[in-house]
């Protein structure tokens, strides 16, 4: 590995550890993870950087950390004019646009996401570039009690230059980030995050660009140029800690033990035609993957992934929150909003006493395992 490699592969990861920290930081409640997942993340970010690109050190304080935030983000486009391997352009856009009328009689859901769409618009059009939904919601065919809403919402570089901006978006992201909730409460993710400079030094993995062709915008800009990064390493990892996460469970016997984990554990199984089609450098979408990659591992039983399919479709959970109003979001405190959340999901994410867990575990990890070696 060359010197200009090695800066691109640590940049690289400092910009991985970077996207953690700025999503924590807009999500961030009165958790104390929060606060210590972002220190964990400053550490490592100065480790890297320290190490490949010469000693930089950064003082900061609990009570205002949106001046780290700034200050990490100024520091990332800094050190990518260091690196000269050139990158690929790509233009990509998003075809169609979140109509409301288009989609009301399709499920109550739709109307959180128009009221979502309204709220970005009235609150943050100045610092969104563009906020697209993807996945199942996007493309029709979702399930109403197995289905989350998947977002990917770009800031643009306004959000970074004063703490004002960043603390103003913060207050309104993590109050409509509350909505995903509402769609699903078992839902393991709400808002995901790029910013103008992952535009500029752009990971396939942290947004395959497939995707945008079953998006729909929500608001901001339809076309994007993106330049295109490696990011061989990261799509390996990703693979090599699912088998890792699998093989912990068989191992220790620490099987999911509630509708949640369960949940978790099931879309994994199914993304994981998508990632190591992905680590084969073949771009496709996951409705699309489970056939490609049969074709492409003959040899391999695909099996349990029809099975996860099957327990997704006969999927069951109760979800009371889809009653709570909209408005409340943006009305109530956050806290209030978040604790209501929390209790719903405790009360209603009931222990799992599905007999085929450890069964369906154990055959996953064989198939993760196999497909991996090939």
């Amino acid at each position: 590995m060359n010197k200009e490699n090695k800066k691109e592969y640590c940049l690289s990861e400092m910009q991985m550890i970077f996207n953690k920290m700025l999503t924590n930081f807009l999500e961030m409640g009165l958790d104390k993870y929060y606060f210590k997942s972002i220190e964990n993340g400053l550490n490592s970010y100065l480790s890297i950087r320290n190490i490949c690109f010469g000693k930089y050190t950064i003082n900061y304080c609990k009570d205002n950390l949106s001046e780290l935030i700034i200050e990490l983000y100024k520091d990332l486009n800094k050190l990518k004019k260091e690196i000269s391997i050139e990158r690929e352009k790509i233009l990509v856009k998003v075809d169609s646009r979140f109509v409301y009328s288009k989609f009301k009689k399709l499920g109550w859901q739709y109307n959180v996401i128009n009221f979502l769409q309204m709220e970005v618009n009235k609150k943050l059009k100045n610092f969104v570039k563009t906020f697209l939904i993807h996945g199942s919601f996007a493309t029709k065919d979702f399930l109403p009690k197995w289905s989350d809403l998947d977002t990917k919402i770009i800031l643009n570089n306004t959000v970074f230059e004063n703490s004002s901006n960043l603390e103003y978006v913060q207050k309104w992201m993590r109050k409509l980030s509350l909505l995903c909730d509402k769609i699903d409460p078992l839902s393991h993710h709400r808002f995901s995050f790029l910013t103008e400079f992952d535009l500029k030094y752009y990971s396939n993995f942290l947004f395959p660009k497939i995707l945008y062709n079953y998006s729909l915008l929500l608001n901001g800009q339809s076309k994007l140029e993106i330049y295109l990064r490696d990011d061989q390493f990261e799509r390996i990892n990703l693979i090599k800690k699912f088998i890792d996460k699998f093989e912990s469970k068989v191992k220790n016997g620490d099987y999911s033990k509630n509708l949640k984990e369960w949940k978790d554990d099931l879309s994994c199984i199914m993304l994981w035609p998508t990632l190591i089609l992905q680590g084969k450098g073949i771009e496709i979408y996951k409705r699309d993957s489970f056939n490609r990659a049969r074709k492409e591992f003959p040899e391999i039983d695909f099996r349990v992934v029809d099975k996860a399919t099957e327990k997704m479709k006969k999927w069951e959970r109760i979800n009371l929150l889809k009653y709570y109003p909209n408005f409340l979001f943006t009305l109530m405190p956050f806290r209030f909003n978040q604790i209501v959340i929390h209790r719903h999901r405790k009360y209603f994410n009931k222990h799992v006493k599905d007999s085929e867990i450890k069964n369906i575990n154990t055959k996953a990890l064989k198939l993760f395992k196999e497909t991996f070696n090939e």
